[in-house]
């Protein structure tokens, strides 16, 4: 504290930065500066060095008030680089305390004060999404006293590229979009002005291509509110742009804003209904095209999340799914990377694609037989999803799925279960029996009809058993509710596929 000129305002009250020198201010900046330079997970944990983090606060709070263009921004970005530093453990020291002169310096007419400010308030306030509920409030009271959304929306609103940095403009699209994330109630001052929708929208149409990935995030936090996500769903132009952003054209990056933003939008039936009927095949074509990346897990895994939303809700859009060999997609999915290249287009026999499916398992397995789910419950009665000599996909799917529900029905052990790789497949399985396709319907209650016999006789008293047993326990007594689930499941197999068993 003596080092850094901290005394106490009245020999006992809280301490307080106490040089007003533009020259020692500085110096006390770069101290700072090679302060946390030299700073160690393992140093963090020493109470001298937390002492000192919480003096380097005071520091900063009062050079933040400072008239010096110079020395603000050195002890703005000197902010950023301390949260960054200390991590996790930010919420163990008074941050709030520089979050109130940060704000108020938003609405500089210096721009590198504040693009500096912008930046490290950001960056703070990112470190604090997870912090108590009253930490927000406190935050959100200290937001609204300097009116931080509303400098935010002035520096948006007057934005010029021929006057200001392109800096100016993605630190403060970036700082707005984590407080529309974390402050729901600030979401109303951004979609009720429609001047800065417009400039927003006007932003998203350009040809930068990381102002458009901030502006599609920016979107995704607004679209939270639903007021807000049915305003983008009505604005048809810029619903166009979206849908030609998850298209092969664009960057990877900007592809995966623009699907999480879809997710969003997605949420309910009606934003669906919005989004896909009128632009359903270049969102269609875009997902498809996500999920056949070979090199970009990140981009598959947004394709198949998007697809799994869409395919909640039944529509037209199924149709154009089939048309674009969805079981094509999903079954090479299951099998491109444990096959070479010059074997992607084999259609392996159902005993090996099962062994392949239970001991190559990864992440993005369930996805399939979720969409394999939805496909297939949503799948018509008329329509005939096996085209003519493409059909091995489909029935390669189906005849999986059966094969890793019959194995979780064999393994009565719940030790023996495997929830990510079989309950996913046993969960399709179920919606492939309810489907109102008789061709699906057929194939799912044929094949698992095939492994119904080696269960033997006992097997549905061992399941009314168990479940009976989790009704009639204490309410206190653990219970597996995995296996609860997955008894249930399986009784439902057994129940609908009987006609076809007997």
């Amino acid at each position: 504290a003596e080092a850094l000129a901290i005394g106490r305002s009245d020999g006992h009250g809280a301490k307080k930065w106490q040089s007003t020198d533009a020259g020692i201010q500085s110096h006390a900046i770069k101290a700072v500066t090679a302060f946390l330079g030299c700073l160690s997970t393992e140093m963090l944990r020493l109470p001298p060095i937390k002492e000192s983090i919480s003096d380097i606060l005071v520091l900063l709070e009062g050079v933040l008030q400072t008239k010096n263009v110079s020395v603000l921004i050195q002890a703005a970005d000197v902010s950023s680089k301390l949260v960054s530093s200390i991590g996790n453990s930010i919420r163990q020291y008074p941050i709030l305390e520089i979050v109130s002169p940060l704000s108020c310096q938003l609405s500089a007419h210096q721009l590198p004060t504040a693009i500096s400010c912008a930046r490290a308030m950001n960056c703070i306030l990112n470190s604090l999404v997870t912090a108590r509920g009253s930490t927000h409030a406190e935050i959100l009271e200290t937001l609204e006293r300097t009116n931080a959304v509303a400098s935010i929306v002035s520096a948006l609103q007057s934005y010029t590229p021929d006057v200001h940095p392109l800096s100016y403009l993605t630190e403060m699209i970036s700082l707005l979009r984590t407080i529309l994330w974390i402050w729901p109630s600030s979401r109303y001052h951004v979609w009720s002005n429609g001047n800065l929708m417009g400039k927003l929208a006007h932003y998203c149409l350009a040809t930068e291509t990381t102002v458009v990935a901030k502006v599609l995030r920016l979107y995704a936090a607004l679209a939270l509110c639903g007021h807000g996500a049915m305003i983008l769903l009505k604005n048809k132009v810029l619903m166009a742009k979206i849908c030609e952003l998850v298209g092969t054209s664009h960057p990877s990056s900007t592809r995966i804003e623009a699907f999480k933003l879809c997710h969003i939008l997605l949420r309910s039936s009606k934003g669906c209904s919005q989004l896909m009927t009128s632009r359903c095949q270049p969102i269609v074509e875009g997902i498809i095209d996500a999920m056949r990346a070979k090199d970009d897990k990140l981009l598959v895994t947004e394709g198949c999340r998007t697809a799994l939303l869409v395919l909640r809700y039944a529509g037209n859009h199924h149709q154009c799914f089939w048309s674009n060999a969805i079981d094509k997609v999903l079954y090479s999915i299951l099998t491109g990377r444990c096959l070479s290249s010059h074997q992607s287009d084999k259609v392996l026999c159902d005993d090996e694609l099962f062994d392949m499916v239970s001991k190559n398992f990864m992440d993005i397995h369930p996805y399939v037989w979720d969409i394999l789910g939805y496909l297939v419950v949503h799948c018509t009665e008329d329509h005939h999803p096996v085209r003519k000599g493409k059909g091995h996909s489909l029935h390669a799917l189906i005849s999986c799925a059966c094969l890793l529900a019959t194995d979780v029905m064999r393994k009565s052990s719940p030790m023996t279960l495997s929830k990510d790789v079989q309950e996913p497949a046993l969960r399709a399985v179920l919606m492939m029996l309810l489907s109102p396709n008789g061709y699906i319907q057929y194939e799912a209650s044929f094949k698992l009809s095939e492994g119904l016999p080696y269960l033997g006789d006992g097997y549905l008293n061992v399941l009314l058993s168990s479940l009976e047993s989790n009704t009639t326990r204490s309410v206190a007594t653990s219970f597996d509710s995995f296996k609860i689930m997955t008894n249930l499941m399986n009784l439902a197999c057994l129940v609908l596929s009987r006609p076809y068993h007997m």
